[in-house]
């Protein structure tokens, strides 16, 4: 999955900013410091979890203003749209690539917050978090992808299982 999370990641990139970003190997992210924007967007399928983008304050409004090609200087609504496009962006990349494969799901609507540090914490059973940390340009960012595979379930085993139980219960003969 994670070379998914990077290819989508990359793709999303070259069509957007025509470059590609550089995965960061350290764990000292200085300027992630400042306040930053956090962009997620669950989804739900056979592989539920959430996808998100945090990046500093100064790289958000730098990475939308070449979106929109003009200079945004401070975090506004255009700012947390562009992020939560960029999201949605990446994670319906890794959507498309699964696609034809046992692994499917529906996205949700972005959703934005504002804070000084994305830490993803999770203590659900059977759940993988991946996070890379990214530099393009002067643009730092940390996209995240935290997802579990959802048991498969057989219909007709639990059919049985119900008819079953409602016999053993008495009710059906």
């Amino acid at each position: 999955m994670k070379k998914l999370l990077i290819a989508s990641v990359e793709e999303t990139f070259l069509t957007t900013f025509n470059g590609c970003p550089e995965v960061i190997y350290f764990d000292n992210f200085n300027d992630m410091e400042e306040e930053c924007v956090i962009s997620s967007i669950g989804f739900n399928g056979t592989l539920e979890g959430t996808c998100a983008l945090c990046l500093p304050d100064s790289s958000a409004c730098t990475m939308v203003s070449r979106m929109m090609n003009q200079e945004v200087t401070e975090v506004s609504a255009e700012i947390i749209d562009g992020i939560g496009e960029m999201v949605n962006i990446i994670l319906g990349g890794i959507k498309m690539k699964l696609q034809g494969t046992e692994f499917d799901f529906n996205i949700s609507v972005p959703s934005c917050i504002k804070g000084s540090r994305m830490v993803i914490l999770s203590d659900i059973k059977k759940t993988v978090t991946i996070s890379v940390k990214y530099k393009f340009e002067n643009i730092l960012f940390v996209i995240s992808l935290m997802y579990k595979v959802k048991a498969k379930v057989d219909g007709e085993a639990v059919k049985k299982l119900a008819l079953e139980r409602l016999r053993n219960l008495g009710m059906k003969k």
